[in-house]
């Protein structure tokens, strides 16, 4: 083969673009009168009911309508703008929950402009309204929702089945969860769920009792395979359903009346009936459909039947198998039965379509409950004798002969696998599984156990056909369900697990967790409860600033840290032991000591890091240390004020304490730095106290002073309402206040003049008399609104918990942000947080739903500018992230190194951070091979399967691009030995931007009779602006 032939170079890099995107990058304003570019619409993928038409219009800074800009989504999707900016673009819906970001991008002169929104909620079926994309420089930042902190980990309560189904949404397979929970992650989900591979949704309203089992049937109706649930449920979908029901990934079908009793098990079979598969159901039953069917039962998609006189007790599982006989496949059902068909079989019977019969002497149990078999599965342990019938439950004899909760049927005898597993109830669910390490298929089990064969194995252990060993640390608690997925995340085929367990390998992972082969990790990493502050601190360990973030939570990022944890740009770790309850707020001071900056917090706790530390203490990077004698009650929150009595700034705390030891110390108190004193007289509130400080110099000369806000209700024996101003010698109302508590409170200045206000957020409808709807701003002399403030459309009572002036980056320089709960801003729809700049309201992107309880301005270094974070109680942000979220500008998507399988010699590195549009992108290709020849960079698409790994071409290499499209050369450079360096000048296409190609270098060289060629590793990276 011809080097010319093997390598062809017919394509170049803008033919790439031309190749990913079918637009054109000419394109103009509306009154430019530009030649229309013609792109039709993308038309959706999936069932239309899954399907959402976007409309919208471009325009430009003037208002004006911007034709020809190329419009597309993070989902697919590409159309183009007509003379009036209009576009419409139908495509299928995201999930609910998992936003959807839709962009407008053209090249004018030259330059680039953009406009980006990101939906919340789409119409399934029908209309979804974008409005107007507002097309901007892209030198701007063009803020938005960023994954950053993960969500909520898995559910609410056990998890007892899984399947793999596609719904038909255009998503492809996904992981369905089954059990007794009522939410998946931060969605409430009832008893069932399906896992995106980034967040849960729940199957419309679910159903009212528990799955226990769960699988794939095309009941012949035409809609194509569903997803078939049992349990002991009597509704789904809010419809009657008794113990069975259909999902055909849009409505919930009951089966006929269903079953009497519990369903445990369902498998899908085909007894040679002539009628083709059917679905089979075990449990504890006595009819189905009105028919008499002791414990097992069969529906062919329109009736159901018994099977023969089925068993006498409960069964719990169900395999289709062959053994070798020659009687083709036959169903197995296992459980707690000692008679099948009217014969005796103990805790194990086959059904070859119109008879039972006995497997040998079967299992027993000899434990309390007798539970039987509760998991079979068919697997070949590598041995030659092809597959076999592995049985688990709470038995120790099988055939007659010691087996410890696991053995194995070869047709004809029962065998132990092993030495078995330990624990009283045993196995309860068995799976095949490839980890990936080359090792082929291999049987995963699960139960009660603490060991397998001679290790110890905690709860999951895996069989390779001859040895057991562990998962690892294994879960805390009994897993009952298992499956082989690969959910799309880049780790290829995983085991997920589920069951009541809470920690795997230490890592909180509530009801569910993942084995990768090698470490054990949740779905979602989130917190498990609440923040209620964040800051910015650098600790001295020379990594810089980093977030803290504190509430009451437990767990956080999959680490134990009670209360209070560190963020720094990449994981989540501990703060010393954290606090015993709670922690409501942390503030950045120095005391002036000479140790410099340190971070305090306050709240509800006795201990800090192990050590006494009553509701305050201080972090000075590495120890905890308490401060004097603390507080009596609740700290709700700290700052920094210089009273100007010459002692320079000292920290200050708020909350519903009375007392420091036997000192007074009213609502708000001062730390001199060894002991705490009451500032003036004290405040009169009720139960809640101070919640805010703030700190404002009011422009009248006399300097800044310390402002409280919360329920005070009055100042020396003086009703007053809301908020109290501290100027250092004694406490004085502003006007008569508001009308109701204060929450929040910070210092803007919106550029009308004369100079900063202090803004004032609660649950307010009025301040001094003046109407003002949750939000209001002080002068110093008197109270205004902020445009029509905040509202909310349910019964809640909405209010203003947080503020912080940011900047977002997008060159309208720094703006107020209030967050709280409300989903009206303005007038406009704004969930839980809204945007202030001097004028007008304005969302964020589809919001958080609600409950915003801090918020704090990080420059991580990530983007293109500051990011707002913001923190509280909501569930899920647009993209996923529970109770903590991230707004912002992303910054240029990095290059992702792909190995694939077999190890290419040939190293390919970027030295580029990003493939950025109108830019040269570098790269370097290490081969292994000397001599004289070619090197050529191709580009594509990743072309993996399900393992991760490429096709393996022989005598060449593992190739990890796709076939179709085909891989198209970016670069070739005559090589004659060492390093190649790329420059690839990447097109100034607008249209490109959030594409994914993937790069591969092949390396060939003369050699003694005819060529040598390696292949190398990939890299993947996002076209960035």
């Amino acid at each position: 083969m011809k080097l010319s032939q093997l390598l062809p170079l017919a394509l170049s890099f803008a033919g790439l673009a031309a190749h990913l995107s079918p637009a054109s990058a000419q394109a103009s304003r509306a009154d430019a009168q530009p030649p229309m570019m013609q792109v039709a619409p993308t038309q959706p993928v999936g069932d239309a009911r899954h399907s959402t038409t976007l409309v919208g219009r471009a325009v430009d800074a003037g208002g004006d309508p911007v034709s020809g800009a190329v419009v597309f989504t993070n989902r697919g999707g590409q159309t183009s703008t007509d003379a009036q900016g209009h576009f419409e673009l139908t495509l299928v819906a995201p999930p609910a929950g998992a936003g959807l970001t839709v962009t407008a991008a053209i090249s004018i002169q030259g330059g680039n402009y953009f406009g980006t929104r990101t939906q919340g909620a789409t119409v399934a079926g029908g209309t979804t309204h974008v409005g107007d994309l507002l097309l901007t420089s892209a030198s701007a930042c063009q803020p938005e929702w960023i994954p950053s902190f993960g969500g909520l980990p898995g559910m609410s309560d056990p998890v007892y089945a899984f399947a793999i189904f596609d719904d038909g949404s255009g998503s492809g397979p996904a992981l369905f969860a089954g059990g007794s929970f009522t939410s998946a992650g931060p969605v409430s989900a009832n008893r069932v769920a399906k896992w995106t591979g980034q967040t849960w949704e729940s199957l419309g309203a679910g159903l009212n009792n528990s799955v226990h089992e769960m699988v794939v049937y095309d009941d012949g109706s035409g809609s194509g395979p569903a997803l078939f649930v049992g349990g002991t449920f009597t509704l789904a979908g809010g419809t009657s359903a008794s113990r069975i029901a259909k999902w055909d990934g849009n409505a919930w079908t009951a089966l006929g009346t269903g079953l009497n009793e519990k369903v445990e098990g369902l498998v899908v079979h085909d007894d040679g009936s002539g009628s083709g598969p059917a679905l089979f159901v075990a449990g504890r039953f006595t009819a189905a459909g009105g028919v008499a069917a002791s414990r097992v039962a069969k529906w062919d998609g329109t009736t159901w039947s018994s099977l023969g006189s089925g068993v006498n007790n409960i069964a719990y599982a169900m395999v289709s198998h062959d053994d070798g006989g020659g009687a083709g496949p036959a169903l197995y059902v296992g459980g707690r039965f000692t008679n099948a068909g009217g014969m005796a079989a103990s805790q194990i019977a086959r059904w070859d379509g119109t008879s039972w019969s006995t497997l040998g002497a079967g299992t027993k149990s000899f434990t309390l409950f007798k539970i039987g078999i509760q998991a079979l599965a068919v697997f070949d342990d590598g041995s030659g004798s092809g597959d076999k019938l592995y049985a688990g439950g709470d038995f120790t004899l099988a055939g007659g002969a010691p087996a410890s909760h696991i053995a194995q049927w070869d047709g004809s005898a029962w065998s132990p696998v092993g030495s078995g597993v330990s624990g009283t109830f045993g196995v309860n669910a068995l799976t095949v599984h490839d980890d990936g390490s080359g090792a082929g298929p291999a049987l995963y089990a699960g139960g009660d156990f603490t060991t397998a064969g001679s290790a110890t194995a905690n709860r999951l252990a895996k069989w390779d056909g001859s040895n057991w060993t562990a998962l690892g640390d294994g879960v805390d608690q009994t897993a009952y369900a298992l499956a082989s997925f690969d959910d799309g995340s880049g780790a290829g085929s995983v085991l997920f697990a589920g069951g009541d367990l809470f920690l795997a390998e230490g890592i909180w992972c509530r009801r569910i967790a993942i084995w990768d082969g090698a470490h054990w990790s949740g779905l979602g990493d989130g917190p498990n409860a609440y923040i209620q502050d964040v800051a910015i601190f650098d600790d001295g360990s020379g990594s810089g600033p980093a977030l803290y973030a504190s509430g009451g939570f437990l767990y956080l990022g999959g680490i134990t840290a009670q209360s209070i944890a560190k963020w720094d740009g990449s994981q989540w770790t501990p703060v010393g032991g954290g606090t015993n309850f709670a922690t409501y707020a942390l503030h950045v001071f120095d005391d002036g000591s000479g140790s410099g900056p340190a971070l305090y917090a306050g709240g509800n706790f006795t201990t800090a890091g192990g050590n006494p530390a009553l509701r305050v203490a201080k972090w000075d990077g590495s120890t905890w240390s308490p401060m004097g004698e603390g507080l009596s009650g609740k700290v709700n929150s700290l700052t920094s004020f210089d009273d100007g009595s010459g002692a320079g700034a000292q920290l200050y705390a708020a909350g519903a304490f009375q007392f420091s030891g036997a000192t007074p110390a009213l609502r708000v108190a001062k730390w001199d730095g060894s002991s705490w004193s009451q500032v003036g007289s004290g405040l009169t509130t009720d139960f809640l106290g101070i919640l805010d400080l703030g700190v404002f110099d009011d422009g009248s000369g006399a300097g800044p002073a310390l402002y409280a806000g919360g329920s005070v209700t009055g100042i020396a024996g003086q009703p007053t309402g809301g908020i109290a101003k501290w100027d250092g010698s004694s406490w004085s109302a502003l006007g008569a206040g508001t009308n109701d508590i204060v929450l929040a409170l910070d210092v803007f200045d919106d550029g009308s003049g004369p100079g900063p206000a202090l803004i004032v957020g609660g649950r307010f409808t009025s301040v001094d008399g003046l109407p003002a709807a949750h939000i209001a701003a002080w002068d110093g002399t008197s109270w205004s609104t902020l445009g029509s403030g905040m509202d909310i459309t349910s019964p809640t009572a909405p209010y203003v918990q947080s503020l912080v002036v940011h900047d977002d980056g997008s060159g309208s320089g720094p703006a107020l942000y209030a967050g709280g709960v409300f989903n009206i801003a303005g007038g406009v729809p704004a969930g839980g947080v809204a945007k202030w700049d001097g004028s007008t309201w304005s969302p964020l992107g589809a919001g958080l739903g609600s409950g915003v309880t801090a918020m704090a301005s990080w420059d991580d270094g990530s983007g293109a500018a500051a990011q707002l974070i913001c923190a509280g109680s909501f569930g899920q942000s647009p993209t996923g992230s529970s109770f903590l979220a991230q707004w912002g500008c992303p910054g240029p998507g990095p290059f992702t190194a792909i190995a694939g399988c077999s190890g290419n010699p040939a190293q390919l590195s970027a030295s580029s951070p990003c493939l950025a549009i109108g830019q040269v992108a570098q790269f370097a290709l290490q081969p292994t091979q000397t001599g004289t020849g070619l090197a050529v960079l191709y580009a594509g698409q990743l072309g993996l399967d399900g393992n991760g790994c490429g096709s393996v071409l022989p005598g060449i290499g593992e190739l990890l691009l796709a076939f179709a499209p085909a891989p198209v050369s970016a670069a070739s450079v005559a090589t004659s030995g060492g390093t190649v360096d790329f420059a690839i000048p990447v097109p100034n296409a607008p249209e490109l931007v959030g594409l994914t190609i993937a790069l591969q270098g092949v390396h060939a060289v003369v050699v003694f009779g005819g060529l040598g060629i390696e292949f190398s590793n990939a890299l993947e990276a996002p076209f960035a602006p």
